[in-house]
C-alpha cells in the first residue's frame, strides 16, 4: 500500500522539480536590472551641513562624489573640499542568487509540508489495532485491586494468602470483607 502511495507522489515531485529548474534557468539568463548595482556615497558633516548618505544607479567609472551627490549641498568653490571628505563605494548584488536561495528554501519547506501530509495520511494505515495486544488498565482499576486482594489475603508472589483459606481471611478482616473477596 505504501509503495503505491510513494509512486503516486513521485509524479508531482518531478513536476515541481522541473518547474524549479525552469525558473532557475530563466533567472540565470536574465539581464542585470538597474537595481543590482549602485554607487553609495557617505558624506560626513561639513561646516554647517549635516552628514548625508547618497545612493544612485551609475556605472562603476562614474562612482564618485561629482556624479552621485545631487543636489550639491555646498557652493561651487567648496565642492572639491566636500567631495574629498565623501567616501564612495560601488556596490553590486546578485539578485539571481537571492532568488535561487529563496526558491530552494521554499522548496524544502514545501517538501517538508508534503511529507507531513503524507505521514498524516499513512499513519492510520500503519498503526492498525492489534487484536492480540492486552489493553492497559486504568489507574482506578489498579487502585481497587490491591485493597480487595489485601482483604482476601491474596498475594501475587505466593498465591492465595500463603495457605490461608477464605475462612482465615474472613476471621481477620471481618464479615464485610467476604463480599469483596468473591
Amino acid at each position: 500500500m505504501s509503495s503505491s502511495i510513494a509512486q503516486n507522489l513521485r509524479a508531482p515531485a518531478l513536476v515541481l522539480l522541473f518547474l524549479v529548474l525552469i525558473d532557475v534557468i530563466s533567472i540565470a539568463h536574465a539581464d542585470k536590472s538597474f537595481e543590482d548595482v549602485r554607487c553609495k556615497c557617505i558624506c560626513p558633516p561639513y561646516r554647517n551641513i549635516s552628514g548625508h548618505i547618497y545612493k544612485r544607479n551609475v556605472t562603476q567609472k562614474d562612482c564618485n562624489c561629482l556624479h552621485v551627490v545631487e543636489p550639491m549641498p555646498v557652493p561651487g568653490h567648496d565642492v572639491e573640499a566636500y567631495c574629498l571628505l565623501c567616501e564612495c563605494k560601488y556596490e553590486e548584488r546578485s539578485s539571481n542568487t537571492i532568488k535561487v536561495t529563496i526558491i530552494i528554501y521554499l522548496s524544502v519547506v514545501g517538501a517538508l509540508l508534503l511529507y507531513m501530509l503524507f505521514l498524516l495520511l499513512v499513519d492510520p494505515l500503519i498503526r492498525k489495532h492489534d487484536q492480540y495486544t492486552i489493553p492497559l488498565h486504568n489507574e482506578e482499576d489498579s487502585e481497587v485491586c490491591p485493597r480487595r486482594e489485601a482483604a482476601c489475603g491474596w498475594s501475587w508472589k505466593h498465591g492465595a494468602g500463603e495457605g490461608r483459606g477464605s475462612s482465615a481471611a474472613l476471621e481477620e478482616t471481618g464479615p464485610g470483607a467476604a463480599k469483596d473477596c468473591v
